[in-house]
């Protein structure tokens, strides 16, 4: 439909709706082809002063009989035989001449809605024409007449309830809108209880005029998870609002409320066009819901860095780079690197999989990685986007972050998996910070004491990135009795849960026995590193020994393979450097990995061993 036929088509549905049978099956298309299709276009149109009016095309948009007895009649036409396949053009063409339509419409049906016994259709249509003209008082009186005289017609309780409302007596409008949506269910398309919940929040701003600050007209929480609800609660407002914009002009907060609501719904299912118009409506009927707006809109932002980030990862680097590594040549001596890359190719990348079974606990990933040369991160992209691809970011970020140095450094090799690590570590960066700066304003609210505010903030990270340790710990620490109760089955199994989302991020709380001490304060010294005065080798090399101590092999074996060709550790020799990198093999289970290297790097292997029992005792006795 074009754009400039939507208001005068709105108002002619507007006014044909009371008029419509709600059994008829026409009904419905009507209200689709009004609530949805026009509301949406209605909400930019252009100037329409000098616009011819496109007949055909309206004819077609609403080619719909209107049943006898019950609709609109122009001058002399006989209201039994009125349809607006027949009268079309009588009709469009007196909106047009006559802007002041329900001024005549109601000056003409007078004296027969006056008589002593009228028709129902003449009083119902004498009514409507007296609130449209804002004559409320004759209108409702009408109205009560047309209630003894045929009672128990649902048009008659809307319409009550309407007059009621714009007239200023919500209590009774609620009453009649009640009755009518008992007399009918089905009226309005069933989305009567929108307008009952508006006249809920025109009582609650009568007796507090913030009200609207901490709710919302359609929902308490905007929740739109539930599908059915979502899609009821969508509809409801499209049929209410279209039929508000008719009486209402900005500002308007309970219209403002109610546009950012629909938006809400658009959003959640990322309809951002759709949304944004919304959106746009909201503010153009009050700043109400401004700083709300924008929290959605920042928050689209961070799931568009996210979902990016994910689809980099998935597409651009995981794909290439599993057949980049499954195509490797023999004459590369990179067999083990195209073993690993074939043994990928043949699993399912849709499925979900635990990635530590693809990388750390499978010996084909090591072997790939040792014949890999240290300045081609294939095998490293590969790692990194098997955690993103599953929504473990802080896992990825580990590993980029640990890297850094080599990704980003002087003399690299173009290539494949440098080029990858590259892109996915800015864009895990970016997102980060996104990240913190969406924690952080929780961590102020829970500050300040609005603990449950704080949780809304740290659940729209979670909303999006459901695996993020951060904001999952923040929203434990802002439960009003994990601490208090932080040893009891029910906190610690939490704890546990939050921890494996990154199993070497600092978690306070009160912990038992030694070994949980000493591990608490073994992540202490990770989260605080960034803070010390230290070299990059002492830096880097205290994040692989701490990841050791908390008993991440793999992560461990890792950092130490990765870095003994290129950074010198500031006490171990390369075959000690070896060794602990072997100790991590041994517990992983790799013996095979292990046997590949000489014998005499056992004494190394127990050397591990005993560092790692001395740097508990060490703590024990501190």
């Amino acid at each position: 439909m074009k754009k400039t036929l939507v208001p005068l088509a709105l108002l002619l549905a507007q006014s044909l709706f009371s008029c419509i049978n709600p059994g008829d099956p026409r009904y419905a298309e009507l209200l689709a082809d009004r609530h949805m299709h026009q509301l949406l276009e209605e909400l930019s149109p252009p100037n329409h002063s000098d616009t011819p009016i496109d007949l055909p095309a309206l004819k077609a948009e609403l080619k719909l009989s209107v049943p006898d007895a019950e609709t609109t009649s122009i001058g002399d036409v006989d209201p039994s035989n009125f349809s607006i396949d027949s009268n079309f053009e009588e009709l469009a063409e007196s909106l047009k001449r006559n802007p002041n339509y329900w001024q005549l419409r109601a000056e003409t049906l007078q004296r027969d809605a006056t008589e002593k016994e009228p028709k129902f259709s003449v009083m119902n249509e004498y009514a409507s024409a007296l609130i449209f003209t804002g004559e409320y008082k004759g209108a409702i009186q009408t109205l009560k007449k047309q209630e003894r005289l045929y009672p128990n017609q649902y048009q008659t309780a809307t319409n009550l309830g309407t007059a009621y409302e714009l007239s200023g007596n919500l209590k009774q409008a609620k009453k009649w809108i009640a009755e009518g949506q008992k007399r009918n269910p089905a009226s309005h398309q069933g989305s009567e209880w929108i307008h009952s919940a508006i006249l809920d929040a025109k009582i609650a701003l009568g007796k507090n005029s913030r009200w609207l600050d901490t709710h919302y007209v359609s929902a308490l929480e905007l929740d739109w998870s539930d599908n059915k609800n979502r899609a009821r609660t969508r509809d409801a407002i499209l049929v209410q609002l279209s039929e508000r914009l008719v009486f209402v002009r900005a500002p308007n907060p309970i219209v403002s409320s109610l546009f950012f609501e629909l938006g809400t719904i658009y959003e959640y299912e990322d309809s951002i066009q759709h949304a944004e118009v919304f959106y746009r409506k909201s503010l153009e009927f009050g700043d109400l819901r401004k700083n709300e707006i924008a929290g959605q809109r920042r928050q689209r932002d961070f799931k568009t860095t996210y979902l990016r980030l994910i689809e980099s990862a998935r597409s651009e680097v995981l794909r290439k780079a599993i057949k980049i590594a499954s195509e490797k040549p023999d004459e590369d001596c990179c067999h083990a690197v195209r073993r690993y890359g074939q043994g990928l190719l043949d699993i399912d990348m849709r499925s979900s999989h635990n990635v530590e079974s693809l990388t750390y606990q499978n010996p084909s990933f090591w072997t790939a990685l040792l014949q890999m040369p240290p300045d081609n991160q294939l095998i490293d992209s590969i790692l990194v986007s098997l955690y993103l691809r599953s929504g473990e970011l802080d896992k990825a970020r580990r590993i980029t972050t640990s890297l850094s140095p080599f990704t980003f450094g002087e003399g690299l090799t173009e290539n494949f998996g440098t080029h990858s690590m590259q892109m996915l570590t800015s864009e895990l960066d970016e997102f980060y910070e996104l990240q913190a700066q969406r924690i952080q304003s929780g961590i102020q609210q829970h500050d300040q004491g609005n603990k449950e505010a704080a949780i809304r903030i740290y659940k729209t990270v979670t909303d999006v990135f459901p695996k993020s340790v951060w904001a999952n710990w923040e929203i434990a620490l802002s439960s009003p009795t994990f601490l208090e109760d932080s040893l009891s089955d029910k906190s610690r199994s939490l704890s546990q849960k939050i921890q494996s989302l990154d199993p070497l991020f600092m978690i306070g709380g009160n912990y038992s026995g030694s070994r949980e001490i000493t591990q608490m304060l073994l992540r202490m010294e990770l989260r605080d590193l960034g803070s010390k005065n230290l070299s990059l080798e002492e830096r880097y090399y205290k994040y692989a020994d701490n990841a050791l101590l908390l008993e991440q092999h793999g992560l461990a074996a890792y950092l130490y393979w990765k870095a003994a060709p290129i950074l010198k550790h500031p006490t171990l020799n390369r075959e000690e450097l070896l060794g602990r990198f072997l100790y991590c093999m041994e517990k992983l289970g790799h013996q095979a990995i292990v046997s590949i290297f000489s014998d005499n790097l056992s004494d190394e292997i127990d050397k591990t061993q005993g560092f790692v029992d001395a740097a508990y005792q060490a703590f024990t006795r501190n």
